[in-house]
């Protein structure tokens, strides 16, 4: 198997990926705040408070129709689909039918992964996030994430194959096209 490399030299890394491709990335210093910098680039990469990063996940959300959403499959190896976010302030919803693999996949472990951003029509901004993942078929979800983009695989806000994965982000990493970084984590249960 093709590993990518990783090279350092001064501030930066260079990644060789698999295919050859050189990657230069700045030299980051992680600090106790998770604010990611390098002191040559003087402020470039900028951490965001708490209040500014919901607003800018949020904005991410809306920006992104489609998303990469992974879970384990059996053999405990993962598996990525694209499918169609939909969301309210911070909570992530994304809609399916009961009957398939994700949903088996989802009731053996409920850790999933969703990466939005950086693609043709969505949003130049990356976010990637840490979830558990519930299977609902709570009417009135059903029928708030209901649009008619849904009627190429069900009948209605009423298909009993019509199900919602709701999505409880436990840590969310943005990453801006002008190299905003943040990382929101979810609230201690106390």
């Amino acid at each position: 198997m093709n590993l990518p490399r990783i090279h350092s030299a001064g501030c930066g890394y260079t990644i060789i990926n698999t295919v050859g491709r050189v990657n230069k990335l700045p030299d980051f210093k992680l600090r106790a705040n998770m604010d990611l910098s390098c002191p040559d680039m003087k402020g470039a990469i900028s951490s965001m408070d708490q209040k500014a990063l919901e607003q800018t996940i949020i904005k991410t959300l809306g920006d992104n129709k489609f998303g990469s959403f992974g879970t384990i499959e059996a053999g405990n190896k993962p598996k990525v689909r694209y499918m169609a976010v939909f969301h309210e302030g911070l909570n992530i919803y994304l809609a399916t039918d009961r009957k398939t693999h994700k949903v088996e996949e989802l009731q053996d472990n409920p850790h999933v992964f969703l990466l939005l951003g950086y693609e043709q029509g969505g949003g130049k901004d990356v976010l990637e996030i840490e979830a558990n993942a519930a299977v609902t078929k709570d009417d009135g979800l059903r029928a708030k994430v209901w649009n008619e983009s849904l009627e190429k695989w069900f009948s209605g806000p009423e298909d009993p194959d019509y199900v919602i994965l709701e999505l409880t982000p436990t840590r969310m990493e943005y990453m801006g096209q002008n190299k905003e970084h943040g990382v929101w984590q979810a609230p201690s249960p106390v």
